[in-house]
């Protein structure tokens, strides 16, 4: 089974394991549709590894970032969610 999104949202990276499906990448236009898998590098950049070197076969790239957390948005809770209200419970004691 897969998704397709048209809203210009993407969906979150699968785990190939436990009956997912792959990301598929669907391209449109002039007539024409043509489809492919995330390379490795995709998935890396989607989850915020941008430049990490990634190894291995492409079935344990797209396990490793499958349902993962992307690191970018780890990091932009803890400055704008976490930092400010920890700081101001710190000052007020």
């Amino acid at each position: 089974m897969g998704e397709l999104r048209v809203d210009g949202v993407a969906g979150c990276l699968r785990t190939p394991k436990g009956g997912s499906g792959r990301q598929i990448l669907f391209q449109t236009g002039y007539g024409e549709m043509r489809a492919r898998l995330l390379t490795p590098h995709e998935c890396a950049r989607l989850m915020g590894a941008d430049g990490f070197r990634v190894t291995g076969s492409l079935n344990d790239a797209l396990f490793g970032f499958g349902d993962a957390v992307c690191a970018t948005v780890i990091e932009w809770i803890a400055t704008h969610r976490l930092n400010h209200p920890a700081q101001r419970i710190h000052e007020s004691t």
